[in-house]
């Protein structure tokens, strides 16, 4: 019987002897506490990472988007100039042949 009760002893004291029996509630609180800060502020920074690229390729979009309505509006000027010199050509061919007549 004392030797079944010094292998009991043994085998509770080898499961002592376990990291995990000596955490408490509490300690496992504060360690599951600590990590998720831990991660949490790797996420943050992450996330401001990604935010500050989204904002740089975004800013980048935004100028090809207004460089392409400065080609519109060019192009629509352009457009207007000719429009308005062919009618000033002929215009000026009717004031032309109206007086050659």
């Amino acid at each position: 019987m004392a030797a079944r009760l010094d292998r009991l002893d043994q085998q509770i004291e080898s499961i002592l002897d376990k990291p995990a029996m000596r955490l408490t509630p509490l300690t496992l609180a504060a360690e599951s506490h600590e990590a998720s800060r831990r991660y949490g502020a790797e996420d943050r920074k992450s996330v401001g990472e990604a935010r500050e690229a989204l904002a740089r390729s975004l800013g980048r979009v935004e100028g090809m988007i207004k460089q392409k309505r400065s080609n519109a509006e060019q192009d629509w000027w352009v457009a207007w100039e000719a429009i308005g010199g062919l009618l000033c050509g002929a215009l000026l061919a009717l004031v032309g042949v109206v007086l050659a007549a």
